[in-house]
């Protein structure tokens, strides 16, 4: 009897060892490459609707994938078109809120509407609300233009690349006083 048990304990070990060894190979052989980083910055601007603005096209109106820290790659845009849904004048201001804020100074937006500069500054303060004087007259599409530059020519890659800055655009609006310059 301990010479049968003895066989049939080597048989496991045997059968275990082959298990492992099987299992590692199929471990080693299914993982997934990591994904190359990119050599610049990625931004991704998105714009939703809202009650009192059709947003059309909406979800992203920027992207650029890999803006770089030298003349002709370290500008991108986009446009949508916003349309004022109320039956009176919205006064509307704008921010981004984005996670990253680390490029806050590095990264320059710059914000049209209906063809009138709103805003010209950094990611920084484009947290805060701007475009005080910004009317919108009902049932009007204008269009709204948003560019980014990466600010700082001979700025070092490592400082920005292989990053993604993800920038929701957020409206506020509140109702024009009578009399508001249209």
């Amino acid at each position: 009897m301990s010479l049968l048990g003895t066989r049939y304990r080597a048989v496991g070990r045997v059968a275990f060892i082959v298990g492992a060894a099987v299992a590692i190979v199929l471990v080693l052989q299914s993982r997934v490459p990591a994904a190359p980083i990119g050599n610049g910055l990625e931004v991704r601007a998105t714009a939703n609707l809202t009650g009192r603005l059709d947003v059309r096209p909406f979800g992203t109106v920027l992207k650029a994938d890999e803006l770089l820290a030298r003349p002709g790659r370290d500008v991108a845009g986009g446009w949508t078109m916003i349309t004022n849904q109320t039956p009176r004048p919205l006064l509307l201001q704008i921010r981004s809120r984005p996670g990253l804020s680390e490029l806050d100074d590095l990264l320059r937006v710059h914000v049209e509407l209906g063809g009138h500069k709103l805003v010209d500054t950094t990611l920084r303060r484009f947290r805060d609300w701007v475009g005080w004087n910004m009317v919108l007259t009902p049932a009007e599409p204008q269009k709204l233009v948003v560019r980014v530059r990466l600010w700082g020519e001979g700025l070092p890659r490592s400082r920005y690349a292989g990053r993604v800055v993800s920038m929701p655009l957020e409206f506020r609006t509140t109702f024009a006083k009578k009399g508001a310059r249209l």
